[in-house]
């Protein structure tokens, strides 16, 4: 990452010049990734981050009516977003920089300090959820997995709007059709293997895949929508499509088919679930 010394943008393409205000950064030094430095540059996030933390402990911890249990969720929703964003921006400093051979072992420990920090962020978010009144927990990962997809496809989104975008779609119809798939296949693996902590860890599993699936798609939508009518650009559903077709190339174009093709098979199996395990079972 090269932070440009005219506007403080922070930059994580290998142009020399900087993506908001186009001025020369070729002479800026790649950030190397550190745990302290890291934290210590992005203190104001952490310190907000702890705020909104104990404004949902505040809300929800104290006996407070039911329905102020769902107002102390919003709090945690934004912290979440931060954290998966801190997550994100870390990530992207040690992805974005060409690291020289003689910078090997500088990568290596830049890259476990990294493998540290996601796993602890990680644990952090697993450690909130549990806390979670039960019956606002499916909302929560539903917000997760729109923040999974905005965050992580956002990096150097304005120069790849219909790619990514795009990608979100597919990405987003994948998670459903391995939901879709895992849910088929539950009883069949519960007859095979009778054991209470492989359908646990099983049946997480899925409602995580659930999770990044409608998430996805609320991601996409808020995109496609939100994103238009705030910032007047509009993004045309499979204008990529078309692109990579004027270019020769077709693979997205059958991805998307067989992807589509796919999920509506599923979906019908869904459908005659019960008949086809009377006739199995």
């Amino acid at each position: 990452m090269k932070i440009c010394y005219f506007c403080d943008f922070e930059n994580y393409i290998t142009d020399d010049f900087c993506e908001r205000c186009g001025q020369n950064i070729n002479g800026i030094r790649h950030e190397i990734f550190n745990i302290a430095g890291f934290i210590k540059q992005n203190y104001q996030l952490y310190a907000l981050f702890g705020i909104l933390i104990a404004l949902y402990e505040y809300l929800v911890r104290k006996e407070a009516p039911s329905d102020q249990l769902y107002l102390g969720i919003f709090p945690l929703i934004i912290a979440f977003y931060l954290i998966l964003h801190l997550t994100n921006k870390a990530s992207l400093i040690i992805r974005s920089r060409q690291w020289l051979t003689t910078e090997e072992l500088i990568r290596r420990e830049s890259s476990f300090q990294f493998i540290i920090f996601s796993g602890f962020h990680i644990l952090l978010i697993i450690a909130l959820l549990v806390s979670l009144p039960k019956e606002v927990r499916d909302y929560m990962g539903f917000f997760l997995g729109m923040f999974i997809f905005l965050i992580f496809f956002s990096a150097n989104y304005t120069n790849e709007q219909y790619r990514k975008t795009f990608h979100i779609l597919v990405v987003s119809i994948f998670c459903y059709e391995l939901f879709i798939f895992l849910f088929i296949i539950i009883p069949l693996l519960a007859q095979i293997i009778d054991s209470a902590f492989f359908a646990f860890y099983y049946t997480w599993f899925a409602q995580i895949i659930l999770y990044l699936a409608v998430g996805g798609f609320l991601a996409y939508s808020l995109i496609t929508i939100g994103y238009n009518a705030i910032c007047g650009q509009y993004i045309p559903f499979l204008s990529i499509l078309q692109q990579e077709r004027e270019a020769g190339n077709r693979i997205w174009e059958l991805l998307f088919g067989i992807d589509l093709l796919l999920g509506i098979i599923l979906t019908m199996v869904i459908f005659s679930l019960k008949d086809l395990y009377a006739g199995i079972l």
